[in-house]
């Protein structure tokens, strides 16, 4: 077979060079590390394969997904997951999938959010949240636990709800969401640094532009819908 070129950040990659964990979306295409949050780079062989953000400073990449974890064991537990999931996407501006099972690599996800009790409370936990945080422990990629209520707040600049993760200003404790910082990574399809909402796709809240929003819900309504960071 022949082999497939790919160029990450100026250096060409050989496909017939990258090693089986490397081709597998295991290991970083360029360090070869398996430990710590990865980023999809490009696609060997209809393999999509992964690195480091900080072996790939240079590459563009799309706005760093995260994985949503908790309770899925009845259909009311799903869907308050995906209630948090939304919550997630709209505050951070983040792709938030919806781990619905545990056949998920962590390392392919910037965070992990938790929804529910963790570990650290030593109280009986759903089996696919167990075993995805304990694996986000193991491969040292973020664990974000749910913060407490005494912590949420409203933006003080268009009042949205913060209750994902509260951030204030040190100096005069002022709440402001990831839109009103400039924090937010922008629209999931063109890139612009625009203000977005969460749209539903493949069982994941996208952020979307208004006008990429609109074209995106009626893809999706069509079952015509193009790919996208998820």
């Amino acid at each position: 077979m022949a082999h497939v070129i790919i160029t990450v950040s100026g250096i060409s990659i050989s496909s017939g060079a990258l090693t089986p964990a490397q081709l597998n979306g295991l290991a970083c295409v360029i360090c070869e590390g398996e430990d710590g949050a990865m980023v999809p780079v490009g696609t060997i062989e209809a393999c999509q394969v992964f690195a480091h953000p900080a072996c790939v400073p240079s590459q563009p990449v799309p706005p760093s997904r995260v994985l949503v974890i908790g309770p899925v064991a009845t259909p009311g537990d799903v869907a308050d997951l995906r209630a948090f999931a939304f919550d997630v996407c709209d505050q951070t501006g983040a792709p938030a999938v919806v781990a619905t099972h545990n056949d998920y690599d962590v390392r392919h996800f910037s965070a992990v959010y938790v929804y529910g009790p963790t570990l650290s409370e030593g109280v009986r936990l759903d089996p696919v949240a167990v075993v995805l945080m304990a694996e986000a422990i193991a491969y040292g990629v973020d664990l974000v636990e749910p913060q407490p209520l005494a912590l949420d707040a409203n933006c003080e600049a268009c009042g949205q709800r913060q209750t994902i993760t509260t951030v204030r200003d040190g100096v005069t404790s002022e709440v402001f969401c990831a839109d009103c910082r400039g924090d937010a990574p922008g629209c999931a399809w063109c890139f612009e640094d625009d203000v977005t909402s969460p749209v539903p796709v493949d069982g994941a809240w996208v952020p979307f532009c208004h006008p990429c929003g609109k074209q995106m819900r009626k893809a999706v309504r069509r079952g015509s819908a193009p790919h996208v960071a998820v």
